[in-house]
């Protein structure tokens, strides 16, 4: 492969979290994680890094604040930490093979492997061909409401059945991302969205386990509000452990933190019709309106009182 000269944006460089080391630029949250290295060697190759950081005075659902054009050569393991952002990564050339809890999966030409916030992957090139990719982090008080909705509760591999579509679309993130047009946040955010609908038009979220099945539509019956686990036990007939087992595996998360999500994602609806925060934190089987609240400004950012959809 030729060798390709790293180009950092400035905002990159500037970045205290990433500082230049041995002729190389390393994020000191993953020093060995390649996607924030430049170089001039073929085994730590980088294309192109650009960021633009959320603006301050605006609270976005979703924002595409990071995009990376990337080459590797090699096959030497790395890790990757996503925490906590919803990544979006476009295979264009090789194979990618990402491994979580001992679970691997190898994306290829034209896939997306999609990782929800909170994963934390290693990652090599699964042959000795060079691979090619572009990436996508998206940030913003919504994120997890806006992979949870369409059901893709888990990282995973995305198959496309049209990816110069999502290439064109992540290219015009990534320019926009290097511009840093005055007044363009709004803009930015918007192609962030137009990404996510185009890969929801794309690939539908895999289907659930039976037992996962049976276990969302007795928790839709009740609105998710339960009185303790037994009763998802009991309706799906299984143990606490595969229980625990099942929703880590599909839902990056514990039930008890998945019901609380899905509690707090039912209360911004009740609240754009125009409920107080008490009324929806009792009709969401919250204790009280101070605990909800609290619930509320940790997940999306704001408190409920100043919630506009």
């Amino acid at each position: 492969m030729k060798k390709i000269i790293s180009n950092l944006d400035k905002s990159v460089r500037d970045n205290s979290r990433i500082t230049l080391s041995d002729g190389l630029w390393r994020s000191e949250h993953s020093p060995e994680s390649y996607d924030l290295w430049g170089g001039d060697t073929p085994n730590e190759l980088l294309n192109q890094i650009f960021y633009w950081p959320a603006p301050n005075d605006v609270l976005l659902p979703l924002w595409p604040y990071y995009y990376i054009e990337n080459r590797r050569c090699d096959q030497q393991w790395f890790r990757h930490f996503n925490i906590p952002n919803l990544s979006i990564t476009l295979v264009l050339e090789g194979r990618i093979e990402y491994t979580e809890d001992n679970q691997s999966v190898i994306v290829g030409p034209g896939e997306v492997m999609l990782q929800m916030p909170g994963s934390s992957h290693r990652m090599i090139n699964a042959d000795e061909k060079p691979t090619h990719k572009l990436v996508v982090l998206l940030s913003g008080w919504g994120k997890e409401m806006f992979s949870n909705a369409p059901g893709f509760h888990s990282s995973g591999k995305v198959v496309l059945k049209n990816h110069t579509v999502i290439e064109k679309k992540m290219r015009q993130i990534g320019k926009l991302i290097k511009q840093k047009s005055p007044g363009g946040e709004f803009f930015l955010s918007e192609k962030g969205y137009g990404l996510w609908l185009e890969l929801l038009r794309q690939q539908k979220a895999p289907a659930l386990p039976e037992e996962l099945e049976k276990i969302m539509k007795f928790l839709e019956k009740k609105k998710f509000i339960i009185s303790d686990m037994e009763e998802l036990l009991q309706a799906a007939g299984i143990s606490h452990s595969t229980l625990l087992r099942l929703f880590k595996k599909h839902f990056n998360s514990s039930p008890h933190a998945f019901l609380i999500s899905k509690r707090l994602e039912r209360s911004t609806a009740l609240l754009s019709t125009g409920c107080n925060v008490k009324e929806a934190a009792q009709q969401c089987g919250f204790e009280d309106a101070a605990h909800f609240s609290r619930l509320f400004k940790k997940k999306f950012g704001m408190a409920p009182v100043k919630y506009k959809p």
